[in-house]
């Protein structure tokens, strides 16, 4: 089985697609780095320039500078700890740019990439060499920087870099691989400023021999097995079949992509998440729907230890005005559900709102790297309902809204116990399994609440009872079980 995560946001009612496929036309003109900054091959140590790769006429990269002295723009500031950050750490700040004055393709953009590095004394940093979407994390060579941070950073460490450059428009999409990663965009005239911090994350790679090298070995072939592989074979999935990591180090890095050309520059950015997997593909946006592919090895280099994962994504207040969300905690819970799919199972999990003056941060639970579908659906809670419940109705296989069907004639109730612990929190459909496509409603009674799908436990012992309804649905008629829960 191919092991991939999946994150979703969507609307729960199709609608069309937001971005119109119409002909493509270039988007407002974004200043030409080649024009600004000078040929690497005449600039001067410490100074922004840019190369273009060999056999690559259509691909430009700029690299960056730390901002010293009269080097204010195209540069950038790292500290770690609100501290200057050790000279041993270093970080590969690049900007390209790829077939942005051809209007007639549609994934025409700027590409913004950063890798930290730890240099000691014995290696030399190398101030092109990084590693790209797609490629396992490693160090520069040899001789260069390594990837692994850990000699001279903890996991508690803070790193922070401001990186400035000029630009028309907000990147649409970014991912930063940290640990309570976030990213901030200002943008002034064309002087953008972009903020990344977060602690640096904990990351599974497999080994040499076990990576799937995209160049040479991509495929769209779903059928391939990929055994003990991991890797982006494809744009369309991510696959890691790797049980056990051979390496775990801390890195932080982080990349984003600015559209040239509609439809997708017609998406408002920016859009960014913050994730610990290994690969991944950028978000992808249409319907309403914002998805996310991710994959890791199973369990750390211990063989015992789970790899477990951190998300987080940033909507911002453009977007969540086209999908016709309100920008309040009420608002945000109530459009916004959050789900594990496993074995062709698919569970509602909780989530949490972070709400400032540019968007909403949704942030997840941690997630098992496995094989697992992982989805983060935006539906439209149904009166008090929040996104949560209503999502696990449509997992139930229940109509909602206009489309519920009722009926008064109720049968005698089905009747059993569950022991649940004091302050715990637990998911009703864990108590009592719906069954069939009938709408379920759910009601407590005693001290025990129903809060975001869950049955929410007193911290006293106590008798509780909880009622699950389904409506009538086609030939299958209303049913009723009801249990008592006992808090111990």
């Amino acid at each position: 089985m191919l092991k991939r995560l999946v994150l979703v946001i969507a609307l729960s009612v199709p609608v069309t697609s937001m971005v119109s496929a119409s002909t493509s036309h270039a988007a407002d003109a974004i200043p030409e780095y080649t024009e600004l900054l000078r040929d690497c091959s005449v600039a001067v140590t410490g100074e922004p320039c840019y190369v273009t790769e060999a056999g690559r006429d259509d691909l430009n990269v700029a690299t960056f500078p730390e901002c010293v002295g009269a080097v204010t723009n195209y540069c950038y500031i790292a500290t770690v700890d609100d501290q200057p950050a050790p000279s041993s750490l270093k970080f590969v700040v690049r900007l390209t740019s790829w077939k942005t004055h051809d209007p007639t393709e549609k994934n025409a953009q700027y590409g913004f990439n950063i890798n930290a590095f730890y240099v000691p004394p014995s290696r030399t940093f190398e101030t092109f060499s990084y590693f790209d979407w797609g490629r396992k994390p490693q160090d520069q060579s040899a001789t260069g920087g390594l990837v692994d941070l850990s000699a001279i950073l903890l996991k508690t460490s803070k790193i922070k870099v401001e990186i400035r450059y000029k630009t028309s428009k907000m990147p649409q999409y970014s991912v930063v691989v940290a640990d309570q990663g976030k990213m901030d965009f200002s943008l002034s005239g064309q002087d953008l400023v972009t903020v990344i911090e977060g602690h640096p994350a904990r990351v599974a790679l497999e080994s040499d021999a076990q990576h799937i090298n995209f160049d040479t070995e991509k495929s769209d072939d779903t059928s391939l097995l990929w055994t003990n592989r991991c890797g982006i074979p494809s744009m369309q999935f991510v696959v890691c079949n790797v049980t056990t990591a051979e390496s775990a180090p801390l890195v932080f890095y982080a990349r984003s992509s600015t559209f040239v050309n509609s439809p997708a520059a017609d998406v408002p950015g920016p859009i960014w998440v913050s994730t610990n997997a290994t690969y991944f593909h950028f978000p992808s946006l249409s319907n309403r729907q914002l998805e996310i592919k991710t994959t890791a090895p199973h369990f750390l280099p211990d063989g015992t230890t789970l790899n477990t994962g951190s998300f987080t994504a940033f909507l911002p207040n453009k977007l969540l005005e086209q999908w016709g969300i309100t920008k309040t905690e009420a608002g945000l819970n109530s459009s916004l559900a959050a789900s594990i799919k496993k074995a062709d199972v698919e569970t509602v999990v909780e989530r949490s709102f972070v709400i400032s003056d540019l968007g909403a941060t949704i942030v997840f639970p941690s997630i098992g790297y496995s094989s697992p579908v992982v989805k983060v659906t935006a539906v439209t809670g149904n009166g008090s309902q929040s996104a949560n419940q209503v999502y696990s109705q449509l997992l139930a296989g229940a109509k909602v809204g206009s489309n519920t069907v009722t009926t008064t004639t109720v049968p005698a109730a089905n009747s059993s116990s569950k022991t649940v612990k004091k302050g715990s929190s637990t998911f009703l459909v864990a108590l009592i399994k719906t069954v069939g496509k009938g709408f379920p409603t759910w009601k407590a009674t005693g001290l025990c609440k129903i809060r975001l799908g869950k049955l929410v436990a007193p911290t006293k012992a106590a008798t509780c009872t909880l009622t699950l309804t389904q409506a009538k649905y086609k030939t299958t008629p209303k049913r009723t079980k009801k249990i008592t829960v006992k808090v111990k």
